[in-house]
């Protein structure tokens, strides 16, 4: 899956543009732009889009040296660094920053860790991501040059043995980092006069070789000079380490990049999404991260609203059956009132014959007294005395309920004179037994029976 990206490299008074494809980890250059800083907001407005926009940016006015932190896990490691920047630079309030660790600790050792920082106050940042987000164009990372810069030396010269002096020339500044491991060990931007290496630069670099050795207890094995720092002259004599211009710069084996425009092709070659050494303000990162969400919210909506309008053409035919269905109940339903004036008049004339209807009802459900004394006729038995016979009719038959209390002497007896009561009933054909218990200690009975009409 490709990934479009583009980054804006500010350098003086030119914004260098690139705009790159990322395909299975290649970056493969779609253009190249280069365009004035003052026409950067008319460039702005004329582009449509400017995806996953990354700027780099060469800041003057930072804050950086090596910290000493308690080796913690690195959930807390952010926080740590944040409080112990504040300590050393009390006057440093809202400020982004970054931070790369020197060494390689544990998190149960107690040795502390060594972490470079370099800090930048956020009214700079805000100044360059709000310029870019009033054009309606979302900076996605914010770098300082020296950070592709230092990842481009990393790869190509070998810091792990010997530490290499960084020299980023231009007329009005030079710019000095020290690499061991790829990771920056200090920063230091000198005042220039010059394209190339004056006697004055040079003793300034000559100081700053000075510092590594002195204070941080490092030696640079060369100094690499970078965007043609020492002039076309050749390379000056006075230096303390040798100085040696790159040849890696040339053309990048990618045709269409200027040699020119190593900063932004370096960051688009070394950063992928670079959380480390992103100085984008948190509150800027969220409002991406919002407008990335209600971007993807609207694309799933738009998709929603085409499948629905989709469903609906397809079953625009069955919409149309229907509709046509319905107007002809519509018109049906005119020869629904004489029905109705016709059940209403039959309603009225069943009312008037209710009454009848009700008495003759009532006659057919009295209890048939005739069948139910004719039933109980061999009645009163011996050992038998019946206290309560309950008569009714129930769904065209004559149920009977017998009650009363069974003679005799001991279980026996009582047990077999009420099976000579129930035989009595057994053999009248025209009974059906029901319900039929008997309580052996007190010899109360009941049965229930059912007289079935002929």
């Amino acid at each position: 899956m490709s990934k479009k990206q583009t980054f804006i490299s500010f350098e003086g008074d030119q914004a260098k543009v690139l705009f790159v494809t990322r395909k299975k980890g290649a970056v493969v250059i779609d253009n190249t732009c280069l365009i004035q800083i003052n026409a950067l907001d008319r460039f702005l407005e004329e582009q449509r889009s400017l995806p996953n926009l990354h700027v780099i940016y060469p800041f003057r006015q930072f804050y950086s040296d090596i910290l000493s932190v308690p080796a913690v896990k690195t959930k807390f490691l952010d926080t740590v660094v944040s409080i112990e920047i504040k300590k050393r630079f009390p006057l440093l309030r809202d400020f982004s920053f970054f931070y790369m660790p020197l060494t390689e600790k544990a998190v149960d050792e107690k040795a502390p860790l060594e972490i470079f920082f370099c800090a930048v106050e956020n009214d700079e940042i805000n100044a360059i991501v709000d310029r870019f987000s009033f054009k309606g164009k979302p900076v996605q990372c914010v770098l300082p040059d020296i950070v592709p810069l230092a990842r481009l030396l990393a790869a190509h010269e070998k810091t792990d043995e010997k530490p290499v002096l960084g020299l980023l020339g231009r007329r009005e500044e030079k710019t000095l980092f020290l690499l061991k491991s790829g990771r920056i060990h200090f920063v230091r931007i000198v005042a220039s006069d010059s394209a190339g290496i004056a006697d004055e630069d040079m003793d300034n670099i000559n100081m700053t070789v000075s510092y590594c050795r002195q204070q941080l207890r490092l030696e640079p094995e060369k100094i690499v000079c970078i965007d043609g720092a020492a002039g076309s002259e050749g390379l000056p004599a006075r230096a303390a380490i040798p100085i040696v211009r790159p040849d890696y710069l040339e053309g990048f084996g990618q045709p269409r990049v200027p040699r020119d425009f190593f900063i932004p092709y370096a960051a688009a070659v070394f950063f992928d999404t670079p959380v480390e050494c992103n100085l984008l303000p948190h509150h800027h990162r969220t409002l991406f991260l919002q407008r990335l969400v209600f971007s993807y919210a609207a694309t799933f909506f738009l998709i929603i609203a085409i499948l629905g309008l989709a469903y609906t053409v397809f079953n625009l035919a069955e919409a149309v059956w229907y509709r046509g269905k319905i107007e002809s109940i519509r018109k049906n339903m005119a020869g629904a009132d004489t029905g109705m004036s016709a059940y209403e008049k039959a309603s009225a004339d069943l009312q008037r014959v209710s009454p009848m209807l009700n008495l003759l009802n009532e006659a057919r459900s009295a209890p048939d007294m005739n069948e139910a004394l004719l039933a109980l006729s061999f009645l009163p038995m011996a050992q038998i005395d019946v206290r309560g016979i309950q008569v009714d009719n129930k769904e065209g038959r004559v149920r009977i309920q017998l009650t009363g209390v069974v003679f005799g002497d001991g279980y026996g007896a009582r047990y077999q004179s009420f099976q000579r009561l129930l035989e009595k009933f057994r053999d009248d054909r025209r009974m059906t037994l029901g319900t039929k218990t008997l309580d052996h200690r007190t010899g109360q009975f009941q049965i229930e029976m059912e007289i079935n009409r002929s």
